[in-house]
Order: C-alpha cells, then sequence, then structure tokens
C-alpha cells in the first residue's frame, strides 16, 4: 500500500500553530489589530481579509470534524461573514487552530483517513494535517499578510 504520512506530533503542532513565529508569524499576532474596517476593505480583488480568514476557517471546522468526528459535513468553502462578527471571527479561528493543534498529540497521526485509489497514494491524520491544514493555513495567512500591508498604508 502507498502512504502518505505526517511529521511527528510536535513538528505537526508548530506548522499548524507557530506561538513563537518561527517560519511564520503567529496568527494571533498576525490578526490582533487588524480592525473589521480593514478586514473588508477591497481592492479590486475578488477577496478581503474577512473572506480569506472566513475561508480558512471554514477549512479549520472542515477538518476537525472530520478527524475528531469521523465525519466532515458539507463544506461551504467561501462562507460570509458579517462587519459585526470580524472579531468573534478572528477569535474562532485561533481557537479551532489550538483544536487542530492539540489533535496532532491526541490522534493516531498514522491513522489512515483517506484510501488509497488509482490515483493517489493513502492519507494518514498525519498527513491531513500538515498538507490539508497547515499548508492551506499558511497559503491564506500569507494573502491576509499582504492584504494587512496594503491597508496599513
Amino acid at each position: 500500500m502507498n502512504v502518505l504520512y505526517g511529521p511527528p506530533p510536535a513538528t505537526l503542532a508548530m506548522l499548524i500553530h507557530d506561538r513563537d513565529s518561527h517560519d511564520f508569524l503567529d496568527p494571533a499576532i498576525l490578526l490582533k489589530d487588524i480592525t473589521a474596517k480593514q478586514a473588508f476593505r477591497s481592492f479590486g480583488l475578488p477577496y478581503t481579509i474577512a473572506d480569506l480568514l472566513a475561508h480558512s476557517d471554514a477549512n479549520l471546522v472542515f477538518n476537525i470534524r472530520l478527524l475528531r468526528d469521523g465525519h466532515n459535513g458539507t463544506l461551504n468553502l467561501w462562507p460570509g461573514v458579517e462587519f459585526q462578527n470580524w472579531e468573534h471571527l478572528k477569535t474562532g479561528f485561533l481557537e479551532h487552530l489550538d483544536t487542530l493543534e492539540n489533535l496532532a498529540y491526541t490522534l493516531d497521526l498514522n491513522q489512515i483517513v483517506f484510501a488509497e485509489t488509482e490515483t493517489e497514494p493513502a492519507w494518514t491524520i498525519g498527513y491531513k494535517l500538515a498538507a490539508s491544514v497547515a499548508k492551506h493555513t499558511a497559503y491564506h495567512l500569507g494573502q491576509i499578510a499582504l492584504l494587512k500591508h496594503l491597508v496599513s498604508r
């Protein structure tokens, strides 16, 4: 069987929520001073900071349900977010990162979560956390960092 494995728990936890800003700024620091007005500012792009964070948070919730509860329900990839809910979204996103960081220590990371197919190897929980959580989140936090720079000018 061809299987993709992820890194050990401590590495995975650091990739998911790097509180010490080793390679990337801690998400809590990045998001801390972004106001709702800044988060919803449009630059003629197809997304705002708020859109990107809502999308990233939806991915975290999807993966928490899949890995912790064994089901993921329906994923709304680009959920809307209301201006007045910006602070709640930031708080929820950070709490979901904490949950996934804890799951890196409590789940069997070598358990298969997606079976091998004709075109893809099997995915373990550890690989799912590395690829679908850490990598995806880092990608969008990078976009948020860029937009934050623009709105701060």
